[in-house]
């Protein structure tokens, strides 16, 4: 409290001095919001009794202490339950602030050699949460985070409690069984209807396992021999905007990173498959061995999606493993109206399904299907199609063909991150294989202490041995018990209100082109752009002025960090990601007006303005807050306040009416659209049982 009587007293001098208007507010906003930083560590008190008492003195340590185990608990929940409150408050500060040095000033971090009492052990959970990043915060726009899912945290609540390792069904049955269901759901999603997958400790070891399993499938001696195996030096293939764990693999995997080999990208961010096909050409020329390719879908800065078709193309062409890092964007996969054309190739039945099935059918037959392909091709790139494999299917078993033929899959792994946008807590990764016994054959010890064979259950479910960890971490329960709250429908709407929301942002940017200037039009939720200060506002757009712009961005990414109010992700070239979970569209607009309202110029020097165009975007903090401690406002203060807080309010109402009708129109053109297609569907379905019992009377 005594920090805040002096800041009080500094901050009205100051106030005195300079009476600019938006500073004092802006200043009032951060004093108000570190006063009411609601987890306070002195304010949670267990009992007399039991605040002294140690962990030696609870369950399981002593059978009697029921009541002071469950007194503990509660108080830690209560911290727990307050930093939700708080988190989910946009009065709330994203986080309290402090360089490295001073934090470890305002902590106690030592280990102690004797125990410290239970009430201690309160007050150090809720200093952690105090000074903790609220990352689910609607102001948190960092990387790659999706806010808070109760639901999910209930999960990961109850994992903790189980505290179960993941490697055998003796261990864990239920949690096995539940990974079964999802995991098998993922690959269903994906477009494959066999394979295996297992969850992993983030998308960095996932993208590991899919290298690993790659090599296995083309060297399977590797595994024992090692590199005396090779018949020459394997090169790999990424493009330049993938995430670093690909290049990583080479250096984990023992090739090097001189071997994978960078492919350039096009001005949006998406691999050019020219260029991959000219380096894999140029090594085999070499005498290397082109084996793995890894494509991106949503790359970590500008989400972009790699042309999937075009590069299982060169990859079938030349034999090489296709693996798909979707870590960020596998999210859309939920999507029925984002998921194409981002992701179309990623299963990809279509192209192979209309060239392939000469080999299977007669010519008349083959050219009729084809036909009805070209006819009405983008019903048969999303979901239509897997009612006409079904029917492949039975009519190719009858012939005894493989119908793996017909619907060859492009993709041989792909990498999906839940935690991400599917908002899943931290960590949940998966990884899918569309080979079924691939893990198991490429990563086996049979460590015969732990994978006994003649256990009393079916071996198959132990999942131990198909993993290079032991021990492993129970992810699957946060996730099947958030898709049990939501359903597969309910991640598809929240994808979709994702999407919506990023491109409510890039409109919210581009009505104000002086302020703002759009990088690219976004793929997915990365909305990457520029502040424009004053001084460089009608300069002509040029190298030079993006390289200033570049300048002021991080600048400002750090000036609202110390503040504590916003924290947003940021590079060279910035980079916001709304994928935080909001209700209300005045997030984005908080993250444009912070930038507008908190201005620096390339050296640092504040440079605090009026915008007299630019409103309030968060009628909840009114403008005048500087009154409560700098004085009373002015008559001329006070009406432009009043002003703002009416145009705030108008403006909330708008929006809100405006979503309402957005949102009641796209479910009426969705119902429609559906009834099309079901109709579609059915008639494509009937016109090929025509064409087959034509063909085949055994039908």
């Amino acid at each position: 409290m005594f920090d805040v009587i002096i800041r009080r007293f500094l901050f009205n001098m100051w106030a005195a001095i300079t009476m600019d208007f938006l500073a004092l507010s802006e200043e009032a906003r951060t004093l108000n919001a570190k006063e009411k930083m609601s987890i306070n560590p002195q304010g949670y008190k267990l009992s007399d009794r039991t605040g002294k008492l140690t962990a030696e003195d609870l369950l399981p340590h002593n059978t009697s202490a029921g009541p002071e185990t469950k007194e503990f608990l509660l108080k830690v929940i209560d911290v727990l339950l307050d930093f939700i409150k708080a988190t989910n408050d946009r009065n709330e500060k994203v986080l309290e602030f402090h360089h490295p040095e001073d934090m470890k000033r305002l902590l106690d971090l030592d280990v102690p050699d004797a125990a410290v009492p239970l009430q201690q052990l309160i007050q150090d959970c809720a200093t952690t949460l105090k000074y903790q990043v609220k990352t689910g915060h609607p102001h948190f726009f960092n990387q790659l985070s999706t806010g808070l899912d109760l639901v999910s945290m209930a999960g990961e609540w109850l994992t903790a409690t189980a505290n179960t390792n993941m490697f055998t069904y003796e261990i864990a049955p239920v949690f096995i069984l539940m990974e079964n269901v999802v995991l098998t759901k993922m690959r269903e999603i994906i477009g494959w209807n066999c394979g295996d997958s297992i969850l992993a400790p983030g998308g960095s070891i996932s993208n590991l396992y899919a290298f690993l399993a790659a090599r296995h499938k083309m060297f399977p001696n590797y595994k024992e021999h090692g590199a005396k195996c090779l018949p020459g030096e394997l090169v790999m293939f990424t493009s330049d905007q993938s995430h670093y764990s690909v290049k990583s693999c080479a250096s984990v995997g023992g090739l090097g990173t001189d071997n994978c080999i960078i492919i350039s990208s096009d001005a949006a961010g998406r691999m050019i498959p020219s260029e991959l096909e000219r380096a894999i050409i140029e090594h085999k020329n070499r005498g290397e061995i082109p084996f793995f390719v890894s494509a991106t879908a949503g790359t970590t800065v500008l989400g972009a999606f790699d042309p999937l078709m075009e590069i299982g193309d060169i990859c079938q062409k030349y034999g090489l493993w296709l693996h798909v890092d979707a870590a960020w964007g596998g999210g859309l996969l939920m999507s029925k109206k984002y998921r194409h054309p981002r992701l179309t190739g990623i299963e990809r039945s279509l192209r192979l399904l209309s060239r392939d099935l000469q080999y299977v059918f007669p010519k008349q037959m083959y050219l009729d299907i084809v036909r009805d392909i070209e006819t009405h091709r983008e019903y048969w790139i999303h979901e239509v199609y897997r009612n006409v494999v079904e029917i492949l299917n039975d009519i190719c078993t009858k012939l005894d063909r493989n119908i793996k033929k017909i619907i060859e899959i492009s993709a041989d792994s792909v990498t999906w991150n839940p935690h991400k946008l599917m908002g899943a807590l931290l960590q949940c990764s998966t990884i899918h294989f569309k080979e079924d016994g691939l893990l198991i054959s490429c990563n086996q010890m049979s460590a015969e202490y732990l994978f006994m064979t003649d256990k009393l259950y079916d071996i198959s479910y132990d999942t131990g041995d198909k993993v290079i960890q032991c021990g492993r971490h129970n992810d699957i329960f946060k996730l099947w018990l958030q898709w049990r709250s939501k359903g597969t429908d309910g991640f598809g709407k929240t994808i979709d209100t994702l999407m919506d929301l990023a491109h409510y942002q890039v409109r919210r940017i581009k009505a104000q082109p002086d302020k703002f200037y759009l990088i690219m039009e976004p793929e997915c939720v990365n909305v990457s752009f520029w502040y424009i200060p004053k001084r460089l506002r009608g300069v002509p757009h040029s190298q030079d002025k993006e390289n200033e712009l570049a300048k002021i961005c991080p600048i400002i990414k750090g000036k609202m960090m110390e503040s504590g109010v916003i924290n947003c992700g940021g590079i060279e070239c910035p980079s916001e990601s709304v994928g935080c979970t909001i209700t209300e569209k005045t997030a984005e607009n908080i993250t444009l007006y912070k930038y507008s309202r908190t201005c620096y110029d390339a050296n640092g020097n504040v440079t605090l303005h009026k915008e007299e165009d630019l409103p309030n975007p968060n009628p909840g903090i009114s403008i005048d807050t500087f009154s409560r401690v700098g004085g009373e406002p002015t008559e001329e203060e006070k009406r432009e306040a009043e002003y703002w807080r009416n145009w705030g309010e108008e403006q909330t109402k708008l929006w809100r009416d405006w979503g309402k009708r957005q949102e009641k129109y796209w479910e009426n053109w969705r119902i429609a659209q559906q009834r099309d297609l079901d109709i579609l569907s059915a008639n494509l379905a009937s016109n090929l049982r025509n064409i087959f019992t034509r063909n085949f009377p055994f039908y």
